[in-house]
C-alpha cells in the first residue's frame, strides 16, 4: 500500500508525526520514522520502522538527554540495547533476540518478546567497563540454569 504521513494534533500542539501505510490485506503498518514529542515541543522520540518492525528507536529525557537507544536487525531476529549516562557516555550495552523460538511443553513456539542473549557490558560514567556478562536465553550462563518447566 501507500505510505502516507500522519500527525496528532489533539490539543492543538503535535504530539507525533509518523508514516504508515495498509496492506492489501488490511494490515496498518508502520513504515519510515515516527517521531513523538513533550508537551514543551521537544522530543521524545525518534523511531524508524519498516514493514512494521522497528529498526531503530531512540528516546530522550525532557531535559533532551539521550536515555536509551535500540538498534533491531530484523533479519536475524536480533536487537542492541544502548542505555546512557546524563553525560552521554554508554551506560549498559546489551544483546537480545527479539523473537525467540522457545521450546514449551510439547513443543516449539516462535513468540514476539524479547530476551538478552549475548553479552551485556556495563560501563562507569567515564566510559571504563565496570563488568561483562553473558546471558543465554535471558540467563546468565547456562540457560537450564535458572528456566525450569520447559523453558529454554
Amino acid at each position: 500500500g501507500e505510505i502516507k504521513h500522519y500527525t496528532d494534533y489533539s490539543d492543538g500542539k503535535l504530539h507525533a508525526e509518523w508514516t504508515a501505510r495498509i496492506t492489501p490485506s488490511g494490515r496498518y503498518l508502520l513504515d519510515g520514522n515516527k517521531t513523538t514529542y513533550y508537551p514543551d515541543g521537544k522530543t521524545e522520540s525518534r523511531s524508524t520502522y519498516e514493514n512494521g518492525r522497528p529498526v531503530v528507536q531512540t528516546y530522550w529525557s525532557p531535559a533532551g538527554v539521550k536515555l536509551w537507544t535500540w538498534t533491531y536487525d530484523n533479519k536475524n531476529d536480533t536487537a542492541v540495547w544502548t542505555k546512557y549516562w546524563a553525560n552521554g557516555n554508554k551506560k549498559v550495552v546489551s544483546n537480545w533476540l527479539t523473537n525467540p523460538e522457545l521450546k514449551i511443553n510439547q513443543g516449539k513456539r516462535k513468540i514476539y518478546c524479547k530476551i538478552a542473549n549475548g553479552l551485556a557490558t556495563l560501563f562507569n560514567q567515564d566510559g571504563s567497563i565496570e563488568e561483562t556478562n553473558t546471558f543465554n536465553m535471558g540467563c546468565i550462563g547456562d540457560a537450564g540454569s535458572c528456566l525450569s518447566g520447559g523453558w529454554y
